[in-house]
């Protein structure tokens, strides 16, 4: 049987032989551990491209979303200000439709009881009695178009005698 060689043993078959196994291990070793470094080296140099490389990207990256994280900041603040002015205006508008019913209600109270004082008969007596007015004659009315005013016309000339 023939004995294996160990780092402690290092004699082939127990004989006083060189070491030649050993000598070819180490050798093979030896190649094995150079191709290792000169794979190291080349993982180091493309290793450090790829940490440039995605250090580029993770600085991209980081840029964009900074600028997203701004932009949806800017675009909040003018949502939440416009929303804000919309509820003022909304509030503004309620309190100013509340006064004109207000004022309007005031105005319709106003108008009835100047009306429930005024007696009619009374006016036209001191009109015609006290003041010396009478009743236009046929001939004295002249009509004018109001041309789609509902209450008044405009006077913009002199207006002329009727019956002359």
């Amino acid at each position: 049987m023939k004995k294996t060689v160990s780092d402690h043993n290092p004699y082939i078959g127990g004989n006083t032989a060189k070491k030649l196994e050993i000598q070819a291990r180490a050798a093979r070793e030896s190649r094995r551990q150079e191709k290792e470094r000169e794979q190291q080296k080349y993982r180091t140099i493309k290793g450090g491209l790829r940490e440039k490389t995605s250090r580029r990207g993770n600085i991209l990256q980081l840029t964009f979303m900074v600028c997203a994280l701004i932009a949806s900041a800017l675009i909040m603040y003018q949502y939440v200000r416009i929303q804000s002015g919309l509820e003022s205006s909304v509030t503004t508008i309620a309190s100013l439709e509340k006064q004109l019913a207000a004022l309007r209600q005031e105005n319709d109270e106003a108008y009835s009881r100047a009306n429930s004082k005024v007696d009619l008969e009374e006016v036209k007596r001191v009109a015609i009695q006290e003041l010396g007015m009478k009743y236009a004659d046929e001939g004295q009315i002249v009509v004018y178009s109001d041309e789609g005013a509902e209450d008044y016309v405009r006077q913009i000339a002199q207006i002329p005698e009727a019956g002359k």
